[in-house]
């Protein structure tokens, strides 16, 4: 008898030391969701609360005189004055006999902390009632999702300023899903760079609308490579094709993003047709320009080949040079007469190989004096 009482002991400390652990797991857990739990006499209409409510209103069960608050007194302090109104009629919506489907339900409201800061709450709450189907009691739980809200809100404005960056971009821009392609949305500069309405365009991928073309093996490179970098594309220049079939060159942009859990594609498009012609064009002008002074060249070389041959065939000695008294021609007759290519010989000896004299016929001529 003494071992099974000292057994059920045991058994019990480790049921409540379980107990107490399970406890304290919850109210960790409800601690990192932000949520509390409260309960609500129908019959008396007062709420039973406990420490970490009060610490949801920025309160103590001693400054607010115990755990238990009449209803009055929750809506008129702590409810925010806009709220007030919407909580009211749903908490005496509940006080009536209810189907079972109304036993369950939450709504959303504001309250008043008493420091006067401002939070958010999502109420879940069940409704108990007795044998008789008449409601007693509601339990439930309220989670505040201020931070929640406040992301939502942030979120919000930027999607808002996305869609506004979006639609107001000069430059042709599309959101295109990821999974099959088709365009989720697209500026009116990308409509008007197509040629199509929007309701032509959104639902439809860039093969229905043939801005491909019969090659769409570029597309599949594109989109290959897409996914295979890091989620981006940057100025590829490739070939689009509008409405009406005519050829597009553009330069793209693209980059992956999530949307709403959705994989997306935003693709930005540059016309660069204009660029590309004149970059042909100036190929073109250069292989003119370059052609001709190739042919003027050869005309050049040829004319030169024929005063040559004329000078060489004159019956007359012929002799040039530059400014700086250096020969630069003498012809055949002139080189009979002197019998070699004065060429060859420095300016300051041509007198004495070649007998120049001054007028007198005696003296002969310095360097700096003679003529050519």
């Amino acid at each position: 008898e003494l071992t099974a009482r000292r057994a059920i002991e045991a058994s019990l400390r480790s049921d409540r030391t379980e107990l107490v652990s399970n406890r304290e797991r919850l109210e960790n857990a409800m601690r990192i969701a932000h949520l509390v739990e409260w309960e609500r006499d129908l019959v008396t209409d007062t709420y039973t609360l406990n420490d970490r409510f009060y610490e949801l209103l920025g309160t103590s069960a001693e400054q607010e005189g115990g755990y238990q608050m009449p209803a009055e007194k929750y809506l008129n302090e702590f409810m925010h004055p806009d709220d007030r109104e919407k909580v009211k009629a749903q908490m005496v919506s509940l006080n009536k006999k209810l189907p079972k489907d109304r036993l369950r339900g939450q709504l959303e409201h504001r309250i008043i902390r008493r420091d006067g800061e401002e939070r958010n709450l999502l109420v879940r709450y069940r409704v108990v009632q007795d044998s008789g189907g008449r409601p007693i009691m509601t339990i439930g739980a309220n989670q505040d999702i201020t931070e929640i809200k406040s992301m939502q809100s942030q979120l919000l404005e930027s999607e808002q300023r996305f869609h506004l960056l979006f639609h107001a971009s000069p430059i042709p821009t599309a959101l295109t899903s990821l999974e099959d392609g088709q365009f989720v949305d697209a500026n009116d500069e990308f409509m008007k760079l197509i040629g199509y309405e929007r309701d032509e365009v959104i639902g439809h991928t860039s093969f229905d609308l043939g801005m491909w073309g019969q090659d769409r093996s570029f597309r599949e490179i594109l989109a290959k490579k897409l996914l295979e970098a890091d989620g981006r594309i940057q100025d590829e220049e490739f070939v689009i094709h509008n409405r009406e079939g005519e050829k597009i060159d553009v330069s793209g942009s693209a980059i992956r993003l999530e949307i709403d859990n959705t994989s997306c594609v935003l693709t930005t498009l540059l016309d660069i047709s204009r660029r590309i012609k004149l970059e042909r064009d100036f190929r073109e002008l250069n292989r003119k320009l370059e052609s001709e002074i190739a042919k003027r060249t050869v005309d050049l070389v040829d004319s030169e080949e024929r005063m040559r041959l004329l000078l060489e065939n004159l019956s007359e000695g012929v002799v040039a040079c530059d400014a700086d008294g250096k020969l630069g021609l003498f012809n055949k007759v002139a080189r009979d007469w002197h019998g070699m290519d004065p060429r060859e010989v420095p300016q300051e000896q041509w007198a004495e190989h070649y007998d120049l004299y001054d007028a007198d016929g005696k003296h002969v001529l310095a360097h700096e004096d003679i003529p050519l």
